[in-house]
């Protein structure tokens, strides 16, 4: 079966032939129309259907994302409540020594705050510049030049 490109390419031709017979189209050329009408309307199909299949794909694939990442964090909390038994453990029992390994604990130090109790000097701002694109599109569109920026058309896919 032909490509999309083929197809068009074919239109493209015929157009060209039609526009030099000054309009005046030939039953050889009719019919090749047609055939490019249906070729283009069979491609058409194939391609919606394969686009419909890989997006199914990807619904999957961001599904099983979701349950590996439920999996993940469940362990991890099994994982943080096994060795919070083990510190339980060494503060009762001492150091436990298991021969290639030690189970030991070491002290160290965490802050806990309510950010809107603290002063102004113990906080730090982090500001992040980005560009409003709507209304950078708003001035373009006004007329107006916007260094830095180009409004660009573009034709996106819909299927309706």
């Amino acid at each position: 079966m032909k490509t999309l490109y083929d197809i068009k390419e074919d239109y493209i031709t015929l157009i060209s032939q039609i526009e030099h017979a000054e309009g005046e189209i030939t039953e050889e050329m009719n019919n090749a129309l047609t055939l490019t009408e249906k070729t283009l309307k069979e491609k058409s199909e194939n391609y919606l259907e394969f686009i419909g299949s890989r997006e199914s794909y990807l619904l999957r694939v961001d599904e099983e994302i979701k349950r590996l990442q439920a999996i993940k964090k469940a362990e991890s909390k099994w994982i943080d409540k096994l060795k919070e038994k083990l510190v339980d453990a060494v503060q009762i029992f001492g150091d436990i020594d298991l021969g290639l390994k030690t189970i030991t604990t070491r002290p160290s130090q965490s802050v806990e705050c309510d950010l809107d109790s603290l002063s102004k000097e113990f906080k730090i701002t982090k500001v992040t510049i980005q560009a409003d694109k709507t209304k950078i599109k708003n001035a373009l569109k006004d007329g107006q030049e916007v260094k830095g920026a180009t409004l660009i058309d573009k034709l996106n896919f819909r299927l309706k």
